[in-house]
């Protein structure tokens, strides 16, 4: 996984939505703990109907036709990762719990 990663939701209709957040908190590997911490913030009420599936994409590039898309990839470049030991850990237990309360999950819009 990237250290920023785009999620698609889809919906029952089969459209998809996307999503940006931190990509390695829970591990570089396994993509499963980051969609089940993010799954409950990902709701029916927010996108209007049910939402089937969940995945990390393989590039930022899938969600790039999102309205929101550029404006994610500002935000989290304006927020760089920590690099070393004693910096880095701190920073992604905070991310993982903000993420576990949907902050650090940037919705990128529903077209038309």
């Amino acid at each position: 996984m990237d250290d920023v990663v785009a999620l698609e939701a889809t919906l029952r209709s089969g459209a998809k939505r996307y999503y940006v957040t931190w990509g390695r908190l829970f591990g570089a590997v396994d993509p499963e703990p980051l969609i089940e911490c993010v799954r409950p913030h990902i709701t029916e009420q927010q996108l209007g109907e049910d939402v089937m599936n969940i995945r990390v994409c393989d590039y930022l590039r899938e969600s790039s036709l999102a309205p929101y898309f550029f404006e994610a990839l500002v935000h989290f470049g304006q927020h760089p990762i920590p690099f070393g030991e004693d910096t880095y850990e701190p920073w992604a237990a905070r991310m993982r719990e903000e993420l576990a309360q949907g902050k650090q999950l940037y919705y990128l819009g529903a077209d038309g």
